[in-house]
């Protein structure tokens, strides 16, 4: 449950933004890390800047990454970083740091106590997108249901 638990969020943009909304929703307390933490959505307790990420990442049940893949962000999240979070917490990376479609010889496909969803998420901006996705989700269950390959699935 997040009732009651610290959740920091990397990244206050529109997306960083509207999951600390749901977060705050379901009872978390939400702190956010930016670059520029002077200015942020209300929705957040508190925002501190990337030179706070240590100590915050310390306090942390949830970490959510929301940064664009940038130079000054690329590998953030390196054995330092999850070296500085409790056992216990969870991390999750909504951002796209990595190349999509995932490549099959991806260690990452590997990983222990990894679950690796595609970049779709989100609000949908066209109606056209949602229908999309709603219709290759319900192919899927069809495909699912019949013993069959899924659609946009990648072996690996």
């Amino acid at each position: 449950s997040l009732k009651n638990a610290n959740v920091l969020v990397l990244g206050a943009g529109d997306i960083g933004g509207h999951f600390a909304t749901l977060c705050r929703n379901m009872g978390a307390h939400v702190r956010g890390i930016k670059r520029h933490p002077l200015v942020y959505p209300i929705v957040f307790e508190d925002m501190d800047g990337m030179d706070a990420l240590p100590e915050r990442l310390a306090e942390a049940d949830v970490v959510a990454s929301f940064m664009p893949s940038a130079p000054e962000t690329r590998g953030i999240a390196n054995a330092e970083f999850f070296a500085a979070m409790k056992p216990s917490a969870f991390f999750a990376n909504g951002g796209r740091g990595d190349p999509e479609p995932l490549p099959a010889t991806s260690p990452l496909w590997d990983a222990p106590n990894m679950l690796i969803t595609p970049h779709i998420s989100g609000w949908f901006h066209l109606e056209a997108t949602l229908n999309n996705v709603v219709d290759i989700a319900a192919e899927n269950l069809r495909h699912l249901q019949a013993g069959e390959t899924l659609r946009c699935w990648i072996e690996h």
